[in-house]
């Protein structure tokens, strides 16, 4: 049989094909072949795909618990809530507190219980406002109407112009009869004095009781201590006055020295109206150890006009100054007094004392009308120490 014959219609039954030679197997030479990849086949078995006993690992998990939704934003304050945190009597809550305070409305009963607070407290406020309103308005038109030692009071204000006091004149008078108005320095700088300044004050007044018990007079005896404040110690017969002690004179504040002549002259001229019969006698001692520096109401121009008055006529009163530190007889007569009863003690316990009894004695002689001026005597006994 001729098979390269140009015949399509050629019957394969018939054919015998056990002398054809099979293909030869593909092999990786064939690569180079015109077959597809997808084409390529083999006939050798598929690997199996390895596996392994060891179990496979689990997928990883956490046992943290979940986050918890954030809460929902809370509703806004009611405004009596407000008010509430911004009451200054409340106690600040801390931040946590204050989240849940704003995350919850006070019971209705607490609310009427803070609206019965906040009212009281603002009833209270009222008042107490009202009250230092009315405290400092009654200071301020007393002040303003201070024409006299015994209204006044220490301020700020500066020294006026004070009406000048006078006593009566249309009381008989009794010659028998005196009056000694002592107003004893007490502030601060007095503390170097010791217990003499009670100890001279009490000698003084011996000397005026033997006076007079001799001559037959009676003294009336009014005690004052004076620093930047003015206080009136005793007024009393000097029978019954007791002695001075140093709880009465303990130094402290400031030296108010005008203000506290015009109160001193002030509660004289108030002993004076309550008797009977005048004094024929009225003396005013003072002792000092420093200069003026805190009177608010009586100026040195007003306690020189003052002192000139008293004594001059019809008054006729003496005043007697001793001053250490200073020139008593310079400071005493630019405020009015009369040289011849002004001295200047040397800064000293022992000179002050002496100073004490000079005076008591000047005073004495004054009670028997006699000439009250110091002596040379007794103005050097006060420069010894």
């Amino acid at each position: 049989m001729n098979v390269n014959a140009p015949n399509d219609n050629i019957d394969l039954s018939n054919m015998d094909l056990s002398d054809v030679a099979p293909p030869p197997p593909y092999t990786s030479d064939d690569d180079d072949d015109d077959y597809s990849t997808e084409s390529k086949t083999t006939d050798e078995p598929k690997k199996p795909t390895p596996t392994t006993d060891e179990p496979k690992k689990p997928t990883p998990t956490t046992d943290e618990p979940k986050k918890p939704t954030p809460p929902p934003s809370p509703p806004p304050i009611p405004q009596q809530h407000q008010q509430q945190q911004m009451n200054p009597r409340m106690v600040p809550l801390t931040p946590m507190r204050n989240v849940q305070f704003q995350q919850q409305q006070l019971p209705q009963q607490q609310q009427q219980q803070q609206q019965q607070d906040d009212t009281m407290f603002t009833k209270v406020t009222q008042a107490a406002t009202s009250t230092v309103r009315n405290i400092f308005n009654f200071n301020r038109k007393a002040s303003q109407n201070f024409n006299s030692p015994q209204q006044r009071s220490f301020s700020n204000k500066e020294p006026t112009e004070p009406i000048m006091l006078k006593p009566p004149t249309d009381k008989a008078t009794d010659p028998n009869k005196a009056i000694l108005a002592m107003l004893v320095d007490r502030s601060g700088s007095m503390d170097s004095m010791g217990s003499e300044v009670s100890g001279g004050c009490n000698e003084y007044l011996d000397t005026q009781r033997e006076s007079d018990e001799e001559h037959k007079t009676n003294t009336h005896v009014i005690f004052s201590v004076f620093d930047s404040s003015y206080d009136l110690v005793r007024s009393k017969p000097l029978k019954e006055t007791p002695k001075v002690t140093d709880a009465d004179v303990k130094p402290r504040g400031t030296t108010a020295l005008f203000d506290s002549i015009a109160r001193s002259v002030a509660d004289t001229i108030d002993q004076i109206s309550s008797m009977e019969t005048a004094p024929g006698q009225v003396g005013v001692f003072i002792l000092t150890d420093g200069a003026e520096n805190s009177s608010q109401t009586w100026s040195k121009t007003a306690i020189a006009k003052q002192i000139k008055l008293l004594e001059a006529a019809p008054y006729n009163w003496q005043f007697y100054f001793a001053a250490a530190n200073q020139d008593a007889m310079a400071t005493g007569s630019s405020i009015g007094m009369s040289t011849d009863r002004c001295m200047t003690y040397g800064n000293s316990p022992e000179n002050m004392k002496s100073a004490f009894k000079s005076s008591g004695q000047a005073f004495a002689r004054q009670k028997r009308a006699m000439s009250s001026a110091y002596t040379p005597t007794e103005r050097s006994s006060c420069q010894k120490y």
